[in-house]
């Protein structure tokens, strides 16, 4: 159990904890949001709504965060990958979501969403599904897994 190996934590350091456990839970939800668009699972609108209240979470969670020290910061020190998309949904507090260029041809997301639909290869989908389980990875999960690969890099 990789719960023994953690160390006992302040109350200050599990606020911390937690704070930064939303962070992460936001970007996870915004990268599952994201994925559930490319897949046509859900509309323009709704993915605008749904991104919409995540920016709005992640706007309080920083602003609840002493010294937050920025999506770029937080993603390094953790060392957590494939998350370019929530980032720059995040970062310019923007869902990418117009309402006069749905169904128009210079609706460049809509057009590249069904071109990389129809590319998608067995391989691809196997990526995808790894990703979208890892979406709802808790920081704790991932302090665990980080600690069980660091582990598992010793015994090499």
């Amino acid at each position: 159990n990789c719960m023994q190996d953690l160390p006992k934590l302040t109350s200050e350091q599990q606020q911390l904890l937690e704070q930064q456990e939303t962070i992460y839970s936001i970007l996870r939800s915004v990268e599952t949001i994201e994925w559930a668009y490319t897949k046509g699972l859900l509309q323009p609108e709704e993915h605008h709504v749904e991104c919409q209240k995540l920016i709005n979470q992640y706007k309080v969670a920083k602003e609840n965060i002493t010294n937050f020290p920025g999506l770029d910061k937080f993603l390094s020190t953790y060392n957590i990958k494939g998350m370019a998309t929530a980032k720059k949904r995040l970062m310019e507090e923007n869902t990418g979501y117009d309402p006069n260029t749905i169904g128009k041809p210079e609706n460049i997301a809509g057009i590249v969403m069904k071109i990389t639909s129809n590319l998608l290869g067995t391989r691809d989908l196997i990526a995808v599904s790894y990703t979208h389980l890892r979406a709802h990875e808790t920081v704790l999960d991932l302090v665990c897994r980080l600690l069980l690969e660091k582990k598992k890099k010793k015994k090499k």
